[in-house]
């Protein structure tokens, strides 16, 4: 199954995609701080590329400018681009979405609209996407305050591994009746971080910016 191999890039062996050139406590928050670089230079080339039809075409961040704020990890030039696409999602609710109340609940949010192409488009990338979206958005529409509190945590620590543990019961519900896939931690997150920020802007369209970039500087 092309989507348990995705998502297990938590614990590749070692150098098998860069990823974990160094223990989570290391290479995690190297990857983030490289992440909010990319983001401090492209805010709204990000927001554009996030709303690009993920197929498994054309890398959607290649042409981001490489500000000099951070030297970047070695496995920088093959980051995965779902880890990437999580990260900037989180960053984004972070910006939009922090000081705001909490959403109690998205039972009265319809569906909202992820870049996933047609059934027709059988790429490995446009298949998993499809998945990842059907699944984050099932678990947070379950459990809004969990994602929360998920995004709330600091990357490989105790507190996301509790974050974590209270959204797994709904990652394997989501999954239903199929056999559950487990999720990295960078993988949950990310999936959480897309389907929240999508919710939230459906349910408040007025509080966030939005992925037009809207107020970016």
């Amino acid at each position: 199954m092309i989507l348990a191999a995705l998502l297990l890039v938590a614990a590749p062996a070692p150098d098998r995609d860069g990823w974990e050139s160094g223990p989570p406590s290391v290479a995690r928050p190297a990857g983030f701080a490289y992440a909010e670089c990319l983001w401090s230079a492209n805010k709204r080339a990000i927001r554009a590329a996030l709303e690009r039809r993920v197929d498994g075409g054309e890398n959607p961040f290649a042409g981001l400018k490489m500000p000099a704020c951070f030297q970047a990890p070695p496995f920088a030039a093959r980051f995965p681009v779902f880890v990437l696409r999580g990260l900037f999602f989180e960053r984004l609710y972070h910006q939009d979405f922090d000081r705001s109340p909490p959403v109690e609940s998205f039972a009265a949010v319809a569906p909202v609209a992820y870049p996933i192409a047609p059934r027709a488009v059988q790429t490995d990338v446009a298949r998993n996407y499809r998945g990842l979206v059907r699944i984050g958005d099932c678990a947070v529409r379950r459990a809004p305050a969990a994602a929360r509190a998920l995004l709330s945590t600091r990357i490989a620590t105790g507190g996301e591994a509790k974050a974590i543990a209270a959204m797994e019961p709904h990652f394997v519900a989501c999954q239903a009746p199929l056999t559950p896939v487990p999720f990295s931690a960078e993988m949950m997150r990310g999936t959480v971080a897309e389907s929240l920020y999508r919710l939230s802007t459906a349910a408040a369209p007025g509080r966030g910016v939005g992925l037009a970039g809207r107020g970016d500087e």
